[in-house]
């Protein structure tokens, strides 16, 4: 029996019960113009986002801006941005659980999650989101709005310019979630062309694995891809983008994964 033959009864079961499960759409957009391999979603980041060292270790945030516009209380941009994601519970087991943090943002100086009011530690070993939760008079963040370990290079998230709240093809689950995919749908004008790889990830040991590969060729593309795929409990998905050729253009893609969480 085939894995679709498995979760598609399972998928079209669950999604019925409608107010047993929460619906999720992982959104991500994207612009690169340079070679290597990026998290989708990461502005073409070479720093690939947290997804688990091992150990799983927790960490605290940096949160800093590109943008002066950025700032409490004054700011036309983003004033507060909240970040939503997973820690690591020492003390239960290593379960990984669902928190988030607010931050007053400083514009291009850095603000730390111990500075932020959060909702049980201020530490993340995941960032699903980051979001604008007020602003001045522009409604939205008008720089680059990066979260890292802090004092560190690595990257958890980035939520770009006017965009609101972040958008990557990233998700991590908690101990108690799974989260059931049925298709990927891609749109994009590529002046070269790429590939998409898609891996799940055990936040515990670090383990990977490749369950999907997509080539896009250098055309514009409107892709909708099955993947009737399960992510299970204290896992990552997520999705890199990959150029195929060494003299490349500025390429443009948008993509979302329609699921559910259970």
């Amino acid at each position: 029996m085939s894995l679709k033959e498995i979760v598609e009864p399972v998928y079209t079961q669950i999604f019925d019960r409608s107010a047993r499960v929460n619906n999720t759409i992982v959104r991500a957009i994207d612009e690169q113009a340079t070679a290597g391999t990026f998290t989708l979603g990461s502005s073409g980041n070479l720093n690939s986002f947290k997804i688990g060292d091992g150990a799983g270790a927790n960490t605290a945030l940096d949160l800093v801006s590109t943008s002066a516009l950025d700032v409490r209380d004054t700011g036309t941009g983003a004033r507060q941005v909240r970040v939503d994601g997973l820690f690591a519970d020492t003390g239960d087991s290593n379960k990984r659980k669902p928190q988030f943090c607010v931050f007053n943002m400083n514009g291009t100086t850095i603000v730390n999650t111990g500075s932020g009011v959060f909702s049980g530690t201020n530490l993340f070993c995941a960032v699903n989101k980051i979001s604008v939760v007020s602003s001045g008079n522009t409604y939205c963040n008008q720089g680059s709005i990066t979260a890292k370990a802090t004092g560190a290079a690595t990257v958890f998230g980035i939520l770009q310019p006017t965009h609101f709240s972040s958008k990557s093809l990233f998700y991590a689950t908690s101990h108690t979630e799974q989260l059931l995919i049925k298709d990927l749908h891609i749109s994009s004008s590529m002046a070269t062309a790429c590939s998409i790889e898609l891996f799940e990830q055990d936040l515990d040991s670090g383990l990977k694995e490749l369950i999907g590969k997509i080539f896009v060729g250098n055309v514009h593309s409107d892709i909708n891809h099955p993947l009737n795929f399960k992510v299970g409990k204290s896992k990552v998905f997520y999705a890199t983008i990959t150029n195929l050729e060494t003299v490349i253009g500025t390429n443009h893609i948008s993509a979302n994964i329609s699921a559910i969480s259970i």
